[in-house]
């Protein structure tokens, strides 16, 4: 059977995962529309961030793999500051 095919809740990784593409993609395309020196600049700076914080929460659930509240939280916490 494949990965997601055994009736199992994906990890909370993969829901940060899914944020960090998102908020990579609409910096991209927003990076694309005008594509000047700035907006290069702000791109890279923002994808190192979004970078940074989502190789964190990796780091974290691989670590800990608890799956209680705190995680959670910390996990919600972190895919906020991408959006903030």
């Amino acid at each position: 059977m494949g990965a997601g095919l055994t009736g199992q809740r994906p990890d909370q990784s993969s829901d940060a995962d899914t944020c960090t593409v998102g908020i990579i993609a609409i910096n991209g395309d927003h990076a694309a529309e005008e594509a000047d020196g700035i907006e290069l600049l702000r791109f890279v700076v923002t994808f190192a961030m979004s970078w940074r914080i989502w190789s964190d929460v990796q780091q974290v659930v691989g670590w800990f793999e608890t799956d209680d509240i705190l995680q959670r939280l910390q996990i919600i916490f972190l895919i906020a500051c991408l959006l903030g």
